[in-house]
């Protein structure tokens, strides 16, 4: 008598594995860009594929195609011709959606993640898990389109409030790592490259008018919501600002005293290593080996879109080195609760008092709860003791608490605001890290200004 054969359960296909394994036997229904993708640098992109149902299943993907490749990504799946317009019609509320070919979004995709994988910059994680199965395989049946990536060949991070201070730095110090100084570009809310020849000649025309005059251009610039400014004005207040700074709010031996003052910061040695024995707490001389400061660099940088893998890496950190300095600094900035954050800061104070960057974290926590009165005490002798030498992330922190404090100080000197700008011009650190100081120092010389003219009344 032959056996009753089991029959198989049905299986319920989950929308990510019906993406994954049968999505690309659907056709096209649309695919669609945001008009001005090529001069923003930024693609959005809808690819919407069509059920015989008449429902739609879509993915919707943020391409970065100045640096980060897929930046996020997501999908909806089969919804309703009248969900899925609904979708469009909201989205174009905000941005001007154009439909285009699919070959052409396939390469936009591609050349971006392409060009982010040179500096080693991975998609978003569902892009890998899901979303990449909406594109046809890479293969040479589809046509090869040119697309421009980076600018002039360099990649470029736009820094806006959609990244935290902490992606920001894990970002430009990755860019540092796999372009090299001056292979890369960083531009925050005010596109703050070197004063070229546009600036120079701004300046000249700034300069040729009255103080008056050059008052009426700030009280126009500020007077706009700084969202609404556009590029070429965002240049403008930069240009005016350092103009009025320069001419009518400063006294050029006033501004040199300070920079004499500074003159020890100038004076201290930049590492060139990213990690050295002073900078992670150890026994000052301690030998620092090339693997030992991989360990350390991809356990910061390597992984930012996993955070499991970051976990446990840097557990195995703690397991090989303790509860060293560094790591102590590193477990209070990634710290989001207030009340911890206030108890892990003065146990690790206590601990470790002498150390650069937990002072500075000190004081910029002080700054908060205005308990500094006396800015002076801060400096480069206070926070760094007898050492000879840092590296880029001690001075950028170190004059990141400067800047702060003068933000802070019930007193604010415009001469002392100009002669920071000056010292930042002559600091030797990482290209991206002075960029992100200037834009700082500019909101502080805006406010102050603003000040100055009574115009925060």
């Amino acid at each position: 008598m032959a056996k009753n054969k089991k029959q198989p359960l049905l299986k319920l296909t989950s929308p990510g594995n019906y993406i994954r394994q049968k999505v690309r036997n659907l056709p096209i229904h649309e695919c669609l860009i945001n008009d001005g993708w090529q001069k923003e640098g930024t693609a959005q992109i809808v690819i919407a594929r069509r059920h015989t149902t008449g429902n739609i299943t879509y993915a919707m993907y943020m391409v970065d195609l100045l640096c980060l490749g897929v930046r996020d990504t997501f999908y909806k799946f089969n919804n309703s011709e009248h969900e899925y317009d609904e979708m469009v019609e909201r989205l174009s509320e905000n941005t001007q959606m154009i439909e285009v070919d699919y070959t052409l979004v396939y390469n936009i995709i591609y050349a971006a993640l392409e060009f982010a994988e040179d500096y080693g910059f991975k998609p978003h994680k569902d892009f890998t898990s899901v979303t990449r199965y909406m594109l046809e395989e890479d293969t040479d049946d589809i046509e090869l389109i040119e697309i421009e990536c980076g600018r002039d060949g360099k990649p470029v991070f736009i820094n806006t409030d959609s990244f935290t201070d902490a992606e920001a730095r894990t970002i430009i110090t990755q860019l540092g790592k796999t372009a090299g100084t001056g292979n890369y570009d960083v531009i925050s809310s005010f596109d703050e490259y070197e004063d070229d020849e546009d600036n120079s000649d701004l300046f000249d025309k700034y300069e040729a008018i009255t103080p008056e005059e050059r008052r009426m251009a700030f009280v126009y610039l500020v007077g706009k919501d700084i969202e609404d400014l556009t590029s070429d004005e965002h240049r403008r207040l930069l240009v005016l600002t350092n103009t009025m700074y320069s001419l009518d709010l400063t006294e050029d031996n006033k501004v040199d005293e300070m920079l004499d003052k500074w003159e020890p910061e100038l004076q201290m040695k930049i590492s060139e290593h990213e990690y050295t024995a002073d900078s992670l707490g150890l026994e000052s001389g301690t030998a620092i080996t090339e693997e030992q400061e991989d360990t350390f660099y991809n356990t910061e940088f390597e992984w930012p879109d996993e955070p499991d893998k970051v976990k446990e890496a840097f557990n195995n950190l703690l397991k090989q080195w303790g509860d060293i300095p560094y790591l102590c600094y590193k477990k209070l900035v990634g710290e989001t609760d207030d009340d911890n954050y206030n108890e892990l800061l003065d146990k690790y104070c206590t601990q470790y008092p002498d150390y650069a960057l937990l002072r500075m974290q000190k004081v910029k926590s002080d700054l908060m709860e205005a308990k500094i009165t006396n800015w002076d005490l801060y400096n480069i002798k206070t926070v760094f003791g007898e050492r000879t030498s840092v590296t880029d992330l001690e001075m950028f922190e170190y004059q990141t608490g400067k800047i702060l404090i003068m933000l802070h100080a019930n007193i604010l000197d415009t001469n002392d605001l100009e002669a920071q700008r000056h010292l930042l011009d002559s600091l030797d650190i990482n290209e991206s890290f002075i960029k992100s100081l200037q834009a700082l120092l500019l909101l502080v010389m805006i406010s102050r200004l603003k000040d100055v003219l009574k115009l925060n009344a």
